[in-house]
């Protein structure tokens, strides 16, 4: 038998564990821990065994041929005389698997991590030895001989086989690369894998021998029969029971919870034309050569199918996490290999109040769900093999600025990009790399783009939203929101001026909000999927949280210190509280005193906050209890689902298993919110592998943009099960309907510079995008966190990001892991002067954004306003990505980059008073600000109010050892008065501000900005 016939069987059957996950050895070894664990096994996991028995047969016969021979040696003797060695070496290798992952996943305890791997060095070295023993036992007919010849020769072998074997250790550590190839890409990773290990023992012979390898001569037989056997084995496999649907599973929530308006839409249909009509919209379908066209009631046309219309698709399509630490990760590769139009109308009818088009192959359907809200939904209706996603292209008009999209870090227009639905954890900036490896930045800003970050690019985010604000500069803007949880893609190609969304599926579900303007869009696409509910009053109040290696005089050095110093603060933060993450034990090392140190929060007036994620690390309680009642994601073979993370090695709850919920919930509550914990930083939730398996059956791809979701609903109903709606959440990860469940959210683990693809620049551009997106209450780390590479938070920086956390819904400062805190105090005086002006100006801002938050819940406008929103007709504006509104009357333009004590700023239409420079300045317009250290440019706008307290302080709490306010307390507003229009503000409680009145519950000053002496 030719060896590469046995290879390439080889190969398909590996191929076969790799999909069933028991190919690598961290597969394998975790597979029998939860069962050691006490997982419960299914059949499939037991027929798999017995598969990989037979395969490691196949391999240890092609590795035998592969070897040099000694003359005239029995084939049967040779196999029965290696073996023992063979399977000694084998188990000295899983070993050493064992704790090299234990010791990757310490990062970053780098003197313990370089300690063991020089431990794990010595081993792999004896390994290596035993492996030439190997190889002298083959090429010798006897242990003796084998052995005096192994013993000659080692001196001289060695050294050079030690290289070999690293150099084929990192070989096949990063095969799994190829699996994002679609289709081959598990077969390429068997075939690097198994050739790399059969070259390296073929070398080692050859270093040993120079004897000619045996072959498979005298194996025929049994190398046919295991192969035999090993493809009936890998039937059953496919028939036996693993991992499965249950019948009591949990779907995630639906993400359209609005109740469709009943009224009758005007339907018409004739010989070559159809037609559905509202009073907001009329919409035709052409019926000769496919078409839809959506206009406005004054004739603009707000939604057209471009030339392509329709298709079915073949994507040829791989998304993989990446199994080195970082998780929340992947690898994507996307080519739509053929792509069949749909556009062939066989008829058109009229249902109930719908207009339902039957194309060949596929049903569309056209009904409004209100008088401003198209739904049109897509519906395959013939099997045609291989599609597996379906694509509708729109007409790009040229005037159109495609904004939204989610929680984005690269632009804020996304015109000309195509962007992709999939939730992952934010990557890492290279701007350091400018100074510390400079031959390769240039490399990689080519790679992953200007403004993106490592490993994913410019497109990456933790919170994609499947909405696009279409804002136009002539027509009426509209939103488009397509409702899946499926991965998706939408671009706009400014070549030829269309715009395809692109749904792995085969449904396509699109809403179209008819506007005509960007605020509108919004409003009408938030009252689809759902609104936040206004957090507590004291979240808009000032935080400070500790990360990295704190423990609890940390967090007290902070209670005391904010207090002394007079920096208003009403919140603290406790994070690194386990030893073993997932075990909610506060470490007796770190926090001995875990509920006196809530407590002395509390008497001070803060509110505390914890740190949380989804996931239970190996070794603690509740990951046993977990795993032996099956409370966590599975692998297809039925068992948990392990992951390598940076802290440890980890199962993720299934929200989706109802009993599992109730589980984690019950110990939420139990150990943060009874225990006086008010707000979770629900971190995470991005780690969901593609390829797992969820209690509700469905695959890791189509439920990752879920998890998030039902990962927020769960934690709600912990906290609310305590504190009612006294408590805050707020995500790193989300996606559309994420909303319904958290009152705030932040963008992530930004770099500690001024990077733009995850710097201070990244974290702006992020909060203006998820507002458009639906998500009102946000506030990036001021300073920064990601300081592994990066340079230690500079004072410019902390100062800068503070003036951008003054200015938005939350002001928190976060510590990073190497540079920890971001305390004022550790920096300079003058430092803390500005970071107290900073807070205590937050402060006062509280009735405005307090009262924007309120708007918010009640009707989805946004609190933080890119000017487009609001002057969608003037194409200059939709440039700005460093400034944007506090509601209608602020306009906010802080420096966002190092060494600047001024500023150019594109101030948007009418008249405005920099309140900066205390002068008049008119728009729409370029102009030039100082801004040192500590200021601010902030423009009021002409014949808006803004809303303030008249004094700062610490905490609503009634406690003796604190500034206390209240709701209640006195209100300054801020007005730049215009005589033609006199200005009206309504408060968060309801208070008409009206210009020149005084409101009778409470007590207002009117600050009166810019009027002349004889106006007075």
């Amino acid at each position: 038998m030719n060896p590469f016939i046995l290879f390439c069987v080889l190969c398909v059957f590996q191929t076969a564990l790799i999909y069933y996950q028991h190919f690598t050895p961290f597969e394998r070894e975790n597979n029998w821990l939860s069962i050691w664990w006490g997982a419960k096994t299914t059949p499939r996991f037991w027929v798999i065994v017995f598969f990989d028995i037979g395969v490691g047969l196949l391999f240890y016969l092609l590795i035998l041929a592969a070897l040099p021979s000694a003359m005239n040696d029995s084939t049967t003797a040779r196999f029965w005389r290696v073996l023992p060695m063979w399977l000694f070496a084998s188990l000295l290798l899983a070993i050493w698997h064992y704790h090299f992952n234990r010791t990757i996943i310490l990062f970053p305890r780098y003197g313990v991590i370089v300690r063991r791997l020089a431990a794990l060095f010595v081993f792999g070295a004896i390994i290596v030895a035993v492996l030439l023993y190997v190889v002298a036992l083959a090429a010798m007919p006897g242990y003796d001989l084998a052995f005096t010849a192994w013993a000659g020769t080692l001196q001289r072998t060695f050294p050079t086989a030690l290289l070999i074997v690293l150099l084929v250790f990192v070989v096949r550590a990063f095969a799994f690369l190829f699996r994002v190839i679609p289709v081959v890409g598990s077969f390429l990773h068997a075939a690097v894998s198994t050739f790399a290990a059969m070259w390296t023992m073929q070398e080692l012979g050859w270093m040993m021998s120079d004897t000619a390898p045996l072959g498979l001569s005298g194996s025929e037989g049994i190398i046919a029969s295991i192969a035999i056997i090993g493809a009936i084995v890998l039937l059953i496999v496919w028939r036996a029971r693993g991992a499965e649907k249950n019948v009591d599973a949990v779907e995630p929530p639906s993400l359209v919870v609005a109740t469709p308006v009943d009224f009758k839409p005007i339907i018409t249909i004739r010989d070559h034309e159809a037609s559905i009509a509202s009073p907001r919209m009329n919409v035709r379908v052409l019926t000769d050569a496919f078409g839809i066209l959506a206009t406005d009631p004054t004739g603009r046309i707000l939604l057209q199918l471009g030339a392509n219309g329709l298709t079915r698709d073949v994507l040829l399509q791989k998304i993989v996490a990446i199994p080195i630490l970082y998780t929340g990760n992947t690898m994507k590769l996307k080519w739509r290999a053929l792509a069949n139009s749909l556009n062939q109308v066989v008829r058109v009818t009229a249902v109930n109040n719908s207009l339902t088009i039957v194309l060949r192959g596929a049903t569309v359907r056209l009904a409004f769900h209100s008088q401003e809200i198209l739904r049109v939904t897509v519906d395959a209706t013939e099997r045609m093999p291989f599609h597996n996603a379906i694509s509708m292209t729109l007409t790009d008009p040229v005037d159109s600025h495609y904004l939204g999209l989610g929680q984005r870090f690269n632009k804020i227009d996304q015109k000309g990009e195509e962007t992709y639905f999939f939730v992952e954890e934010g990557g890492v900036g290279y701007e350091w790399m400018k100074q510390r490896v400079p031959w390769l930045y240039p490399i990689i800003k080519r790679w992953f783009g200007a403004r993106g970050s490592f490993p994913n690019g410019e497109q990456c985010t933790g919170f994609p939203v499947p909405f696009a604000l279409v804002a136009r500069e002539q027509g009426a803007s509209i939103g488009l929101f397509w409702n899946t949880f499926k991965p998706s893609w939408f671009s706009s190609r400014v070549t030829n001026h269309e715009s395809p969304i692109t749904v792995l599926d085969n449904q396509l579900d699109l809403y179209v909000c008819a506007g005509p303007t960007p605020i509108n869009a919004i409003q009408q696409y938030t009252s689809l999927t759902g609104r936040s509910d206004t957090p507590p009053a004291w979240a808009f109040l000032p935080w400070k949280t500790n990360t990295g290696a704190v423990v609890e005089d940390d967090v007290r050095t902070d209670i005391r210190k904010f207090r002394e110093l007079e920096i208003p603060l009403a919140q603290v933060g406790i994070e690194h509280w386990q030893e073993t993450r997932g075990s909610y034990e506060f470490s007796r090392r770190w926090y001995p005193h875990i509920d006196d140190l809530v407590k002395t929060a509390h008497d001070n007036g803060y509110k505390v906050h914890i740190w949380h994620f989804p996931y239970m690390n190996a070794g603690s309680k509740t990951h046993y209890e977990g795993v032996q009642k099956g409370y966590f994601i599975r692998n297809r073979l039925g068992l948990p689902y392990h992951q390598r993370i940076f802290h440890g090695i980890a199962a993720v709850v299934d929200y989706t298993n109802p009993q599992a919920s109730a589980w984690h919930e019950k110990i939420v509550a139990q150990n943060f919110h009874a225990r006086g914990f008010h707000a979770v930083m629900t971190d995470y939730a991005e780690s969901i592998p593609p390829d797992a398996v969820f209690y509700n059956g469905q695959p890791g791809l189509a439920m990752r943009n879920a998890y998030p979701v039902i990962y927020c609903q769960a934690m709600q109903r912990a906290a609310r099960s305590v504190l009612g709606d006294d408590h805050l959440l707020y995500p790193r990860a989300g996606y559309a309907g994420t909303q319904r469940f958290v009152a705030a959210q932040w963008p992530g683990d930004q770099d500690t510079d001024w990077d733009d693809g995850d710097g201070l620049p990244a974290a702006v551009r992020a909060m203006i995008n998820a507002s458009i997106s639906g998500f009102p209450v946000n506030g990036s780390d001021i300073g920064g966190w990601y300081d592994w590479f990066a340079p230690i938070t500079t004072k410019e920086l902390y100062l800068r990001w503070a003036q951008v956390g003054c200015y938005s819904p939350l002001m928190r400062a976060h510590g990073g892991p190497i540079g920890r805190n971001r305390e004022p105090w550790k920096f300079d005086d003058e430092t803390v002067e500005i970071y107290r002006a900073l807070s205590q100006e937050h402060v006062k801002l509280f009735p405005y954004f307090y009262s924007l938050s309120k708007q918010a819940t009640r009707d989805g406008t946004p609190i933080i306003r890119h000017p487009a929103l609001i002057w969608s007709d003037c194409a200059e504006l939709y440039a700005i990505e460093d400034a944007w509104m506090i509601g209608d009357a602020l306009y906010v333009a802080p420096i966002i980059k190092p060494g600047q004590t001024q500023r150019e700023v594109i101030l948007p239409p009418g008249e405005w008073w920099s309140m900066t420079e205390n002068k008049p300045v008119r728009g729409l317009s370029r102009i030039v600000v100082d801004a040192p250290l500590g200021k601010t440019p902030i423009f009021l706008r002409r014949g808006f109010i803004v809303p303030r307290f008249v004094h700062a302080f610490d905490t609503f709490d009634n406690v003796t050892s604190a500034k206390v306010g209240t709701l209640n307390d006195d209100i300054e507003t801020w007005l730049y008065p215009d005589p033609k229009n006199p200005a009206l503000y309504e408060l968060f409680d309801g208070t008409k501000l009206i210009e020149g009145q005084q409101p009778v519950n409470r007590r207002v000053e009117w600050k009166i900005i810019g009027r002349m002496k004889d106006e007075r």
